[in-house]
C-alpha cells in the first residue's frame, strides 16, 4: 500500500484479508448450509458498506 494510505486503511485493508481467507475456508470445506450462511453474511456485508457511504460522513456538518 502507499504511503498516503491511512493508519485505518491499512487495518481495514488487513481485516479484509482476514475476511478473504474466511471465505476461502467455507467454499473448500463448508456444507451447502454454511455456504448459504456465508452467502446471507456476504450480502448483508455488502449493502451495509454501501450503507456507509449513502449515509455520509459523521464528521461532516449538512452545511459544509
Amino acid at each position: 500500500m502507499s504511503g498516503n494510505v491511512s493508519d485505518q486503511a491499512t487495518d481495514l485493508a488487513r481485516t479484509m484479508r482476514e475476511v478473504a481467507s474466511a471465505f476461502t475456508q467455507v467454499i473448500r470445506t463448508g456444507s451447502d448450509a454454511q455456504i448459504g450462511e456465508a452467502r446471507k453474511v456476504l450480502s448483508t456485508t455488502r449493502r451495509d458498506l454501501y450503507r456507509i457511504l449513502a449515509d455520509g460522513d459523521p464528521g461532516e456538518s449538512a452545511e459544509g
